[in-house]
């Protein structure tokens, strides 16, 4: 049995501004379709990474193809027309010999909260970006730009930690961003948080920082942004500091100098999933809070990582269906996404929100 991914678009979507009004948000329907990949296997499940827009009318998403066993898949950016939902184009990408997979923060998919919803990201031009792990044995990073107008590949790399085929060359991503010509990968190697630096323009690799933040924790780096001068990153992820905490972690000089880093005091099994910035520089973290209460955070930070606000939905309900994934900045509002579960006439209901 095939799992195909749901495009909804929603007239109206849960703003974070006050978590009060989610319950009454207007989730109405303006249309809705099912997208997967052509029957390249016989059991095969397509996963979501992710979708940008290019204020166009366009939509670019990408999801990977594969196998039960993740023994084989293939990666697929779809591009979509918003104004009836009709595909415009759709390139594989990857061998299906390999093991191209989009890697869901946790490595846990996303019934339990959270995936990788950042492996594509598109700058000024419209160019696209995406990033996804191949397994060749161990996860290596690829990275690719690719044309807006067919889907053809302008430039395509490929990173691992070591020149050889042990354990510690394992790398995998978990998302990306570009700005200001540069493009920021995001991920972890040998129990290190990683930070790929390419140039956006021909793919050379400019920059690889590996960050033991808790030494010899297995650090996973989530979530990247970097400011639109591409001279200051974040990234936030995961540690296994007091049983599994959160972290965010400020870099500068285009992302070689560490200026400070933070954990995110949460319960066992939580962590930072997604990031934005506002135009005062101003940090804001979506995290999900695992434990037998599961429930979503979204917090502001200054650039110097002083709490201005915290914010919590689904905390005290004693159940483990909220989760976020993503948080962006538009204006004077935060828009979050994720997963929530509300009790109607007593009856438990999971909704995808944002």
């Amino acid at each position: 049995m095939r799992k195909f991914y749901l495009l909804v678009v929603l007239m109206a979507i849960f703003i974070a501004k006050s978590f009060a009004q989610f319950e009454n948000a207007d989730f109405s329907v303006d249309y809705g379709y099912l997208y997967g990949s052509s029957a390249s296997f016989s059991d095969a499940d397509d996963d979501f990474g992710g979708w940008v827009t290019d204020g166009n009318g366009m939509a670019y998403i990408i999801h990977a193809n594969k196998t039960i066993d993740l023994t084989q898949s293939n990666i697929v950016v779809t591009k979509l027309n918003l104004e009836n939902g009709t595909i415009v184009w759709a390139k594989k990408y990857g061998s299906e010999s390999r093991g191209e997979r989009l890697v869901e923060p946790g490595g846990n998919g996303i019934t339990v909260g959270g995936a990788s919803t950042r492996n594509i990201a598109i700058d000024a031009n419209g160019d696209l970006y995406i990033t996804c792990s191949i397994h060749d044995g161990f996860y290596r990073i690829y990275t690719a730009k690719i044309s807006p107008s067919d889907g053809s590949i302008v430039w395509e790399k490929s990173w691992k930690n070591a020149d050889n085929d042990l354990a510690s060359s394992e790398a995998v991503s978990y998302g990306l961003d570009v700005q200001a010509g540069k493009v920021f990968v995001a991920g972890t190697t040998n129990n290190m948080d990683l930070l790929l630096v390419y140039s956006a323009s021909d793919g050379t690799l400019q920059n690889v920082s590996r960050l033991d933040l808790y030494s010899g924790s297995g650090d996973k780096a989530y979530a990247v942004k970097a400011s639109s001068d591409g001279n200051t990153v974040y990234i936030g992820g995961w540690t296994a500091r007091n049983f599994q905490d959160g972290f965010i972690a400020k870099l500068t000089n285009g992302g070689t100098t560490l200026a400070w880093f933070d954990y995110i005091d949460f319960p066992s099994a939580s962590r930072i999933t997604d990031i934005d910035l506002d135009a005062n520089g101003n940090v804001y973290l979506n995290s999900d809070i695992h434990g037998t209460d599961t429930y979503l955070e979204i917090i502001k930070v200054d650039s110097d990582g002083n709490l201005v606000w915290e914010r919590n939905f689904g905390e005290g309900n004693g159940n483990d269906k909220y989760n976020g994934t993503n948080v962006d900045v538009i204006g004077d509002y935060v828009y979050v996404s994720g997963r929530a579960g509300l009790n109607d006439d007593n009856t438990h209901v999971d909704y995808q929100f944002g």
